[in-house]
């Protein structure tokens, strides 16, 4: 026993010699070190002393609960081999690398994030900071001090990965233009690689058409004001030049306000799918632009604890005129006493634990009346508990407005209640427990529950059907690393959703998969939106066709009614360039394809199965055609055919003098830069020398002539031998190439 006292006793002297030089002077005297190494023992960070020669001479209670060994009397490389293994940056460090090694050397050390991965499995985050301990201007002593960072850094890799994992572009920049940081979907949009971005070459400004600068300026002004700019329409100019729509939305950060977080949503895909419905759908979309946020926080009894700045400026108040006030005696409510009655039962109800939503009343600022859709839910912990009750509303004054116009459509409906709801969902694999937003339960139509939930509750919402499909698109995941589907959802009501979700698959050290996070947004609207276009469509190219079909019988007729040779040429050339449009739109009518395209090779070969069926029977002309597959939009399909029939009609009547045999080639080819050539050739005669297209007098090459300059397309003449005819033209809609 004597031994061990007097072993604790030369700890105590080396530790306080070693740790002399911090202690304080007071009135009552100097620190005595052993006092000095009990304060350190009981401080609440984490710390570990050793003496100059290396040796461990204290870890407090903080240090023991961290290492879970203990280490006094070690050596810090024997501490090494019981403890665990350091890292830093990844790389394993040595004995010699460590803080309290450097600190010896006198090099004093602050934050360094290091990675400590204990014995037991349990790898931890730590700042460490280290100094060394002088005495006589000698190092007798280190101490590192060591702040657990494993939870926080855990939450930015996970707010990363949702960040990453969003269908929309996020980026943060300053007033200058400068892009400071974005999520991949947004460098996807614009065509730029990380590698851009880092390097300094993607600026917004740069991106930006000119035309647009006016409306960037006004935004940046109203959002420099107030904190956030009102969402806007505007474009950006991709890497390879051409133009993105987009929805833009930004809110003001940092100490200055001159950097801002930004979400930017794709808008191409809407806007081909609205092309047909724009003009009636404006009203919608300015209501949605303009919605009006609320979201508050009362206690359990009702009492105002937080509002948000938006209602606050909209009433004229600020937060200290409704805080401590019971939320139903608030001036938004206190026009009139029947109103804040029901707000009251509202506030009653959430505190029961029922929700409550509804439209009402609200007063702003100057005594305006806004109406909003106001809802009151409870918020429990982890427990279940209430413990607060959570206020929410938007602006719906607009929404009477026209809610007559939009009875008939209740996908419409729909979509202006919930546009822009995105559902995060976090998967657990190995547990198979699923982590869900409200949002995500309001998708399948259930009402919100806290914890985890067991994803069979997924698996019984899915649309019997679509099970087998989202069965391998998980599959397709599991091996790929990312999700992305398509699938049906049936409420509890019989109401079936189409949503549409992305995820990534999260990974274990060994590669093996074992969660999956992504998100999940109702697409239900926008296919309903492609269905009623696609029969509009399709009925107004029936109409076009059959009233094109009545022109061709009235020329007919004429036809049948006159002898004059010139006059029936004219009539027959007329009627059948007419049935060659008529045969496009029924075409489009009766396909299978999209409306706004048609696959070209296809109809070429029936349009010229026609031509050699009428205008090249019984003369022993052969029309041959080798096309590439490819879809075309509808105007340049009708424009290309109308040049066929008339190239090949002509070739018929003037390219073989009267030979009995010949042969008319058709060729088309699309690149992969989007140009594609129509060529058409004979074995014929040929042009006459130095002919050309502008000097003709022939009507079908003036219809020619026209038809290539309204598709802005190249015309390529030819001849010997036969006459050659080649058109070079940009897939796109006329005028685009």
């Amino acid at each position: 026993m004597a031994d061990k006292e007097a072993a604790v006793g030369m700890d105590v002297e080396v530790a306080g010699a070693s740790l002399r030089p911090l202690a304080a002077e007071t009135s009552c005297g100097a620190l005595q070190p052993a006092l000095a190494v009990e304060m350190l023992r009981q401080a609440a960070e984490a710390i570990i002393a050793c003496d100059g020669e290396g040796r461990i001479i204290l870890v407090n209670e903080a240090a023991h609960r961290l290492v879970r060994c203990d280490l006094e009397g070690l050596r810090i490389s024997e501490a090494a081999a019981i403890w665990g293994d350091v890292f830093e940056g990844g790389r394993r460090l040595s004995a010699d690398e460590t803080p309290l090694r450097r600190a010896l050397r006198g090099e004093s050390q602050v934050g360094r994030e290091l990675q400590i991965a204990r014995r037991d499995g349990i790898v931890h985050t730590l700042l460490v900071s280290a100094v060394p301990v002088r005495e006589g201007g000698a190092i007798v002593a280190a101490i590192a001090n060591l702040s657990e960072i494993t939870a926080y850094r855990k939450s930015e890799e996970r707010y990363r990965a949702l960040v990453e994992a969003l269908p929309i572009g996020i980026l943060r920049s300053n007033v200058a233009g400068d892009v400071l940081d974005a999520n991949d979907a947004f460098l996807e949009m614009i065509q730029f690689s990380r590698a851009d971005l880092e390097s300094g070459l993607v600026r917004w400004r740069d991106l930006t058409p000119p035309e647009f600068a006016p409306v960037d300026d006004a935004a940046i002004a109203e959002a420099v004001e107030r904190g956030r700019c009102t969402p806007y329409e505007k474009a950006y100019i991709r890497k390879d030049g051409t133009v993105l729509p987009i929805l833009i939305g930004y809110s003001m950060v940092g100490v200055r306000k001159d950097e801002a977080i930004a979400f930017i949503r794709d808008l191409s895909e809407r806007q081909a799918a609205e092309h047909a419905l724009r003009e009636s759908e404006q009203q919608m979309r300015d209501l949605l632009d303009n919605l009006f946020a609320f979201v508050g926080i009362l206690d359990i009894n009702g009492v105002m604890l937080w509002a948000n700045r938006a209602p606050l400026e909209a009433a004229g108040l600020s937060l200290a005129d409704v805080r401590g006030k019971r939320f139903e005696q608030t001036y938004w409510w206190s026009h009139h006493p029947q109103v804040q009655a029901r707000v009251a039962d509202a506030v009653a109800s959430a505190a029961r634990g029922e929700l409550s939503r509804f439209d009402i009343d609200a007063r702003m600022a100057h005594g305006r009346m806004m109406t909003i859709d106001f809802m009151i839910a409870p918020l429990r912990n982890a427990e279940g508990v209430i413990t607060k009750l959570i206020p929410s509303a938007v602006d719906v004054t607009e929404r009477r407005a026209v809610e007559e116009a939009l009875r008939d459509s209740e996908a419409r409906l729909h979509l202006a209640q919930d546009a822009g709801g995105v559902g995060v969902w976090d998967w657990d694999i190995v547990t198979h427990q699923a982590t869900w937003s409200e949002s995500f339960f309001r998708l399948l139509g259930l009402e919100p529950r806290p914890g985890p939930h067991d994803v069979a509750a997924f698996y019984a919402a899915l649309h019997p059907e679509d099970r087998p499909r989202v069965d391998e698109d998980v599959e397709r995941a599991m091996r790929d690393g990312t999700y992305q589907g398509e699938y049906r959802i049936v409420h509890p009501g019989g109401e079936v959703r189409c949503l549409a979700a992305q995820g990534e698959i999260k990974t274990d050290d060994t590669g093996r998969p074992v969660r999956m996070i992504g998100v999940a947004y109702d697409v239900t609207a926008q296919r309903g939106l492609l269905r009623q276009r696609e029969i509009m469509l399709r009925e107004v190219n029936h109409r076009v066709k059959n009233s094109l079909q009545l022109v061709s019988s009235l020329l007919g007729l004429q036809l049948s009614s006159t002898d004059d040779m010139e006059l029936r040429r004219q009539l027959t050339d007329a009627d059948r360039r007419i049935l060659t449009i008529a045969k496009i739109h029924e075409h489009l009518y009766r396909g299978a394809e999209p409306i706004c395209a048609i696959e070209f090779a296809g109809y070429l070969r029936d349009l010229c199965r026609e031509l050699q069926d009428t205008v090249a029977a019984g003369r022993g002309i052969v029309i041959n055609v080798d096309a590439d597959t490819a879809e075309l939009v509808t105007d340049r399909v009708i424009s290309l055919a109308l040049i066929v029939n008339e190239l090949v009609t002509n070739a018929t009547k003037y390219a073989f003098d009267g030979n009995s045999e010949g042969r008319i080639d058709i060729s088309f080819r699309a690149g992969p830069d989007g140009v594609c050539r129509l060529r058409v050739s004979d074995n014929g005669r040929g042009l006459p020398e130095g002919y050309r297209i502008a000097d003709s007098l022939g009507l079908g090459m003036k219809v020619v002539a026209g038809l290539v300059r309204s598709m802005g397309a190249e015309l390529e003449v030819g001849s010997g031998p036969g006459a050659r005819f080649a058109i070079l033209f940009s897939a796109g809609p006329p005028g685009a190439g």
